[in-house]
């Protein structure tokens, strides 16, 4: 967020009457576009502080496709760990009070090493300070018909296998974000089939970013929420979704845009009720940014629900004018009680009237022409736009819940059935995986498997 450190907000995109097509083409202009970019920080790099970037060098010959092959670049590089935590500290150091960490971590390659090695310093020296980890993958980098696409997919369901197990032992909370599930998305309604792509890390991403900011807005604002179910805190967070050590996967998902930004605290609640509960299979929010690429698992013949253990729904940017947002809260409250928790008090929800933002920096993926400036739904269809809405009202949940267990059972499978040449791969390096490490990454998954498939039947359906 670059809070406190002289971060600059982009400008909006152009809100209707703004100069018609001179406006537009303006726009266009300024727009950042993925052609221009050469690595992930060029889309920042003016909002970041000067200590933010911390460049890593490793020799041209050293592979970096396993997770473990970045302790490498920590123990013989030329970037020891150390330098590395210093510029994290000077951060640490500016905050009056420590709420916690967010880490967004590429677990597909010695990154991911690398981030392990940094969280489990943190963990040591920040005690019990919570840490949200996100584990991020990039969409498919190899296609389909590339003679190298099979050994790709083994490569990436050992890393995020490994990231789960590595992640979650640091993180109080660890939330698996698979860019390339995010494929299913060309058939969102609000989404322009023309420019969307999935295999386009700077969309992907966006939609990802979304999710990420609004389901944390609740601690993250000056002035945070303090209901009795609203989560002020990160500590707040963790503590609901996560009540034991074995419960440290969530999911994410969201509803993008939720085009209502008017609606009354009774229309909220009138369209949550007939909306599908949390629980159940199919889910209401199209966009499932957890679970999207594994098989959906199913309950157990004479179930219909899977089971919630911790909660948390936040909504932004629905802000009727005249209402107050305990009011719209009421609404979520409602909603929540349909999935009662199972390990929980309940769950946790908040509404926020701040919108999410639409700058320059994000891709032009929306049906610019049946949404408002302010993402609002066109029913008349008159509206014509040919720019982005200047904000968009989002609801976005975070959960631990047996909906994981498809996750979680991928992760299992692809440690137990590593093949010889990928374990010989892993094992490469100072601080490579010996038999030894698979051996109890085995175990560990194998525990949190039977909590979060504790519910489901043998079989799996391929996800909608």
């Amino acid at each position: 967020q670059g809070a406190g450190h002289g971060a600059r907000r982009a400008d909006p995109a152009p809100a209707d009457g703004d100069g018609g097509e001179e406006a537009e083409d303006l726009y266009a202009a300024k727009r950042v576009r993925e052609r221009d970019v050469r690595v992930w920080s060029d889309y920042m790099k003016a909002q970041l502080h000067s200590k933010s970037l911390q460049l890593l060098h490793r020799d041209g010959d050293m592979d970096q496709s396993a997770f473990s092959a970045g302790h490498a670049l920590l123990d013989g590089g030329s970037q020891p760990l150390e330098e590395i935590l210093e510029s994290v500290r000077f951060f640490l150091e500016e905050c009056d009070r420590l709420q916690g960490v967010h880490a967004l971590v590429d677990v597909n390659s010695g990154f991911g090493g690398v981030g392990q090695a940094v969280l489990r310093e943190l963990r040591d020296e920040l005690g019990r300070v919570p840490i949200l980890g996100v584990g991020i993958v990039e969409p498919e980098a190899v296609p389909e018909a590339d003679s190298r696409h099979a050994q790709y997919v083994g490569y990436r369901a050992a890393n995020e296998a490994v990231a789960m197990h590595a992640l979650s032992e640091v993180c109080s909370l660890y939330v698996p974000v698979p860019l390339y599930s995010i494929a299913g998305a060309r058939g969102h309604p609000y989404l322009a089939g023309d420019r969307w792509r999935a295999r386009s890390l700077f969309h992907t991403a966006a939609l990802a970013a979304v999710g990420l900011d609004t389901v944390t807005l609740p601690y993250r604002r000056a002035r945070p929420s303090h209901g009795p179910n609203s989560a002020a805190t990160l500590a707040e967070l963790a503590s609901r979704l996560a009540p034991r050590d074995d419960l440290r996967i969530a999911g994410l998902s969201m509803a993008f845009p939720m085009p209502f930004p008017e609606a009354t605290p009774g229309q909220l609640a009138g369209m949550l009720a007939s909306w599908p509960a949390l629980d159940v299979p199919e889910g209401p929010l199209a966009l499932q940014l957890s679970t999207g690429a594994a098989p959906l698992p199913r309950p157990r013949q004479g179930l219909e629900r899977f089971r919630i253990f911790g909660s948390a729904l936040a909504m932004r940017g629905v802000c009727p004018a005249g209402e107050t947002m305990s009011a719209l809260e009421g609404a979520l409250e409602a909603y929540c009680e349909r999935s009662p928790c199972r390990l929980s008090p309940c769950s946790l929800y908040a509404a926020h009237r701040t919108p999410f933002p639409i700058t320059l920096a994000f891709p032009d993926i929306l049906r610019n022409e049946i949404l408002g400036s302010r993402g609002e739904l066109d029913v008349h269809g008159g509206l014509g736009r040919a720019v982005p809405p200047v904000s968009v009202p989002v609801l976005a949940h975070l959960e631990t819940s047996t909906r994981m267990g498809g996750v979680v059972r991928a992760a299992h499978e692809a440690v137990k059935r590593a093949s010889p040449t990928l374990r010989f791969d892993f094992s490469k390096g100072p601080r490579g995986l010996d038999a030894e490490d698979w051996k109890e990454m085995e175990a560990r998954l194998s525990e949190i498997r039977e909590v979060y498939c504790e519910d489901l039947s043998d079989g799996t359906h391929a996800s909608t």
